[in-house]
């Protein structure tokens, strides 16, 4: 239970005594008007970032929809990381695609060091790290997390656990230039 949960569960204990039910009404109805809104779904989530390489609208829109994820939601943070890489991807103006990259990449490896095991976030990063330059020196994980969603594909159970995803990722990874044709015959026969 983070402080924010623990502050609100005071609150309405507190409202409860001293002003009964009505209390905790108008206290539900001005933490609803003024609380961050957690509840993100993550396909919706997913199919918005997909469309942001062909449309700034769409990477603008993530950007926006995602400005209230915090790191206590590792998956959403991660996202929220891809958000910022997607406005510097549109940026025209270098130190605005800097600032945006550095921003993306940090809030992306904090969500993989807070949730190790999602394979999703090692999927991203891996997409990340495909396609960035090599002067910008963000390579290092690419081996490790291409090994993680290999191993993660060839679970054909995953497949019934989130076919989007799964497919999503064997596509990617079946025509990325960083797989081995090895790797690469493997994943399609999957």
């Amino acid at each position: 239970m983070n402080i924010l949960s623990i502050g609100l569960l005071l609150g309405l204990i507190m409202n409860l005594k001293l002003f009964g039910m009505e209390g905790i009404l108008i206290t539900g109805l001005f933490l609803c008007a003024f609380a961050p809104n957690q509840n993100y779904d993550l396909k919706e989530v997913r199919i918005l970032f997909y469309k942001t390489p062909e449309s700034k609208q769409a990477a603008n829109d993530l950007y926006t929809k995602m400005e209230d994820v915090t790191e206590d939601l590792p998956i959403l943070y991660g996202y929220k990381g891809m958000s910022e890489l997607m406005i510097c991807y549109h940026a025209f103006n270098p130190i605005v695609k800097l600032k945006y990259f550095y921003r993306g990449i940090h809030k992306l490896d904090k969500a993989i060091e807070d949730d190790k095991n999602n394979v999703e976030l090692h999927y991203l990063r891996f997409s990340v790290q495909c396609n960035v330059p090599a002067f910008i020196n963000y390579r290092s994980n690419i081996d490790e997390d291409k090994q993680i969603v290999i191993n993660y594909l060839s679970d054909r159970q995953n497949k019934n656990r989130d076919e989007d995803l799964y497919l999503r990722m064997k596509d990617f990874m079946a025509s990325n230039k960083k797989c081995t044709p090895e790797e690469k015959q493997r994943i399609k026969n999957l």
